[in-house]
């Protein structure tokens, strides 16, 4: 019994040693015959062929470290879920309403200047950027697989939707935009009730200008939200604004006035003018400061979202 149990155990370690050796040889074979091992095929399995502005690319099907060459990119993976890895600042700093949500992601230089020093020590294993970043794409796609999103082409759902391929979230990027869509719905229905045909103006108040801004920026406020557009108002989309003097600002006169104030200087300067003074907005004191990094940066779910909400704080009466 004794030698009939080492014989046994003699057969198991020379059929385990056989498997083994024929799964090598299979491994081998594959190779030779060009057909995926099955270690290929899972590494296949976990990723995805995404066609974008500079070819394709094949991305990890899970990315669980981003690099965002944009703030917007980064408003974007947020609403769906996911922490960017590293990002770009604007201004040396994040914008201000997604700053609490971006405490641990690592800064990787500039939206101008993206830094590839600081990319390549962040470790992604993937990175966004657009266009304008195209030229520095050889570089970032030895870092790690990278994307560049043609944002010149398509409107900011559209873009959405592709972070949301990118990122394997196609499902939830439909879902944050049926939400939207529903809240800017509701949002528009109360605007109407409260304002009516009121009319509302951007102005952005400069160093060197006062500038009157058009569809082209603020499509979630004038087709969303359906706000009433004041006279001269700029439909053609390519043109971000037009600059005005202080002098056309009665004929132009506002219901309301957003008013995003870069110059201290210049905006003492026009409530010191009688031809502010006497607008309708500023003698109903309908005139509404807003912040720069949301009103003039933001670009995404997260921003526009948050958009909404102070339009109804500024315009609907309670």
């Amino acid at each position: 019994m004794k030698n009939s149990s080492v014989v046994f155990k003699c057969l198991i370690v020379f059929l385990l040693g056989f498997i083994a050796a024929c799964g090598v040889k299979q491994d081998q074979a594959a190779e030779n015959q060009g057909v995926a091992a099955p270690d290929q095929v899972k590494a296949a399995q976990e990723e995805r062929t995404i066609k974008h502005k500079m070819g394709e690319t094949k991305v990890p099907a899970d990315p669980k470290n981003i690099g965002a060459l944009q703030p917007f990119i980064m408003d974007h993976l947020l609403a769906l879920g996911v922490k960017p890895g590293s990002g770009v600042m604007f201004d040396q700093k994040w914008p201000a309403f997604l700053a609490d949500d971006l405490k641990e992601t690592k800064v990787i230089g500039n939206d101008a200047n993206p830094n590839l020093e600081a990319i390549l020590a962040a470790g992604p294993d993937l990175i966004i950027g657009q266009p304008f970043q195209e030229k520095a794409y050889d570089g970032l796609s030895k870092i790690a697989p990278t994307i560049i999103l043609d944002t010149n082409a398509k409107d900011w759902r559209s873009t959405f939707l592709e972070v949301g391929e990118i990122t394997g979230k196609t499902k939830e990027a439909r879902s944050v935009l049926e939400a939207f869509d529903k809240k800017a719905s509701e949002a528009r229905k109360t605007l109407q009730e409260s304002i009516g045909n009121e009319t509302v103006m951007f102005l952005r108040v400069t160093d060197k200008e006062l500038r009157y801004y058009g569809i082209k920026n603020y499509k979630i406020l004038y087709q969303d939200l359906g706000l009433q557009p004041p006279k001269e108002f700029v439909t053609d989309e390519s043109k971000t604004f037009q600059a005005i003097s202080m002098e056309k600002l009665p004929e132009i006169n506002p219901d309301h006035i957003l008013l995003l104030v870069q110059s201290e200087e210049k905006l003492n300067e026009l409530k010191g003018s009688s031809l502010w003074q006497n607008m309708t907005a500023v003698k109903k004191n309908q005139v509404h400061s807003v912040d720069y990094d949301l009103w003039l940066q933001g670009w995404g779910p997260i921003a526009y979202s948050k958009l909404i909400d102070e339009t109804l704080q500024f315009l609907a009466r309670k």
